[in-house]
């Protein structure tokens, strides 16, 4: 939803910045489907990582997208429902069953 949402907004025509700001979030959520798919296999670098990029892309992507709505437009409401389930996802990649799940699965 993350890239999609920046893909809508940086093709339609609305000025520059927020096609730019488009951008950012569909490169934001192509470095995060790397990330998690990354985290799958069993490193927790790459789980600290998406941790990280997760929290950084829900502050952000909900200013952006909030601004956008603000100043009259509605690119920005697919990114703006994206944020919900990438904090959910962050909060769940925070409990201890998501915590130990890669020792179960190299046992």
């Amino acid at each position: 939803m993350l890239i999609v949402g920046g893909l809508m907004a940086a093709s339609v025509s609305i000025p520059a910045a927020y096609r730019g700001a488009g951008v950012v979030t569909a490169l934001a959520g192509a470095g995060m489907a790397y990330l998690a798919g990354r985290t799958r296999t069993g490193d927790n670098r790459f789980r600290r990582a998406a941790l990280a990029l997760s929290i950084t892309i829900v502050f952000v992507t909900s200013l952006l997208a909030v601004s956008v709505v603000l100043f009259g437009g509605f690119v920005a409401t697919v990114t703006l429902l994206a944020v919900f389930p990438l904090a959910a996802g962050t909060v769940l990649m925070t409990r201890p069953a998501a915590l130990s799940w890669p020792d179960q699965e190299s046992q």
